[in-house]
């Protein structure tokens, strides 16, 4: 058996999410293990979407759904920087 194809689709939005976000927080986005902890962060906080094709899941959600799942990903990505860029994290690294 070869699951390989499966994978959460929940990824690809957050990894973009975090590419992007992370212009907001400077003294993170040069810090590769920091944009990895964001991502591991966020898709903790998510519902995983499993799916083999992308095209599957977007055909198959709604506009509000697709709205909706766009909008955890940014509140979950944006948690996670926060959480990652508190005074009391900083101090620790």
């Amino acid at each position: 058996m070869n699951f390989e194809s499966a994978h959460n689709h929940q990824e690809t939005l957050v990894f973009s999410r975090v590419a992007l976000v992370s212009a907001r927080y400077p003294q993170l986005a040069s810090n590769q293990d920091a944009l990895v902890d964001a991502a591991c962060i966020a898709l903790n906080a998510l519902k995983p979407r499993y799916v083999r094709h992308t095209v599957d899941l977007s055909y198959h959600l709604s506009d509000a759904e697709r709205a909706e799942c766009e909008a955890a990903v940014n509140a979950a990505v944006d948690a996670a920087f926060e959480l990652l860029n508190a005074p009391r994290r900083k101090a620790r690294r």
